[in-house]
């Protein structure tokens, strides 16, 4: 796994937190992982958890957080 593929990984986990536990909106926490929209955000939380920000914050998932070893 490249650098840039473990930060990218990284920053979707961390994302999943905030969005699940701090109640944060989608485009802060989109501009606070260095999205410069929510859209962009979306397609790549989408790409990673299969699920929409705004889904996983309505349900109960289980968040790819161990996908990769650390």
């Amino acid at each position: 796994m490249t650098t840039s593929e473990y930060i990218r990984k990284r920053k979707m986990t961390l994302a999943a937190v905030d969005l699940k536990e701090n109640k944060e909106r989608v485009i802060d926490v989109a501009l606070k992982y260095g999205y410069d929209s929510a859209d962009a955000f979306s397609r790549a939380f989408m790409t990673f958890h299969v699920i929409t920000p705004t889904m996983a914050r309505k349900l109960i998932v289980a968040f790819r957080i161990s996908r990769w070893k650390t």
